[in-house]
């Protein structure tokens, strides 16, 4: 028989089984509990990371809104320091050639509201009134400083008909336009001197301009200016359906037609119509300058293919 020394020892090692079972369960308690813990701090690093990163995204959100206000400051602060390629001159020439522009805008003004004619003789009368007031001055429109004096005054009348245009003022940027190409013209016919130019085919892109739609206006003068101060705003008018001019002065049409309706002179291609009808209305009176214009062309193509064949 087992003596009670080992009766009592089995029964600890039984005791101690059971204490173990009871450790074991304890463990495991704790051990879930902490993966709750590890899966709750995980949860709340996570939600914190997405807050941070939210806080992170409204930051950048709001510094890319700051920047975009500023870089729209500059520009406006840009466009309002901006020449639109005015020439750099002498404070003699500019105030020669701002007030030659003034009083071609105040005599044209001045035409129009007496009801004279057309916009062309409103013009052509307003830069005569504007060159004999000038007539003593150093910079007047003749002799060998002529065709750079043109080019000075008409990089004003650029400057400032862009300028009406960014404030709104397409009435008077149609005149400056005129006036750029009146001194275009006048600027090719010093330097073709001798030579049949534009003075009679001139007047229809100015009439052209007087009556122009904004898309035509803008195109017209963002095209000659080096700056990009009109191209937001000519965005804003390019879908604007452009109208042409016919040059018959009996057209039944009022106001212009479509530009892509138009139908150009083959011949000269200066003048268009809205119509073969009006084209051939329009022949005795346009038949002269165009075949001179025709012939001048002819000539100086052939010219040019003589000195290419050099």
């Amino acid at each position: 028989m087992p003596s009670k020394k080992k009766k009592n020892k089995a029964k600890g090692r039984k005791a101690a089984g059971k204490g173990g079972s009871k450790y074991a369960e304890g463990d495991a308690a704790v051990e879930q509990k902490m993966g709750a813990l590890d899966s709750q701090i995980q949860r709340l690093q996570i939600e914190e990371k997405r807050q941070s990163d939210d806080d992170e995204a409204a930051m950048l959100e709001e510094a890319i809104q700051l920047a975009a206000a500023e870089k729209k400051d500059i520009e406006a602060k840009e466009k309002e320091n901006c020449k639109h390629g005015i020439i750099p001159l002498s404070r003699s020439q500019e105030r020669f050639c701002r007030g030659y522009m003034q009083t071609v805008m105040n005599e044209y003004h001045a035409a129009a509201h007496r009801g004279e004619v057309d916009a062309i003789f409103w013009l052509t009368s307003a830069i005569d009134a504007a060159d004999a007031k000038y007539a003593n001055q150093q910079y007047v429109l003749m002799g060998p400083t002529r065709l750079a004096t043109m080019q000075r005054i008409k990089s004003f009348f650029l400057s400032e008909g862009t300028k009406f245009i960014l404030d709104g003022n397409y009435d008077d940027s149609r005149i400056s336009a005129m006036a750029v190409k009146c001194f275009d013209c006048l600027s090719i016919a010093v330097q073709k001197e001798g030579k049949t130019v534009d003075p009679a085919a001139a007047p229809a892109k100015m009439m052209e301009l007087s009556l122009a739609d904004e898309h035509t206006l803008e195109q017209f003068f963002r095209k000659k200016i080096p700056c990009s101060c009109l191209d937001e705003k000519y965005e804003e008018v390019r879908s604007i359906t452009k109208m042409g001019y016919c040059w018959n002065d009996k057209c039944p049409l009022p106001g212009g037609i479509r530009r892509s309706k138009m139908l150009c002179c083959t011949q000269c291609r200066k003048f268009s119509y809205c119509s073969r009808e009006c084209q051939m209305v329009d022949w005795p009176n346009h038949k002269e300058i165009c075949r001179a214009l025709f012939a001048e062309r002819n000539a100086e193509l052939v010219q040019k293919k003589g000195r290419d064949s050099t």
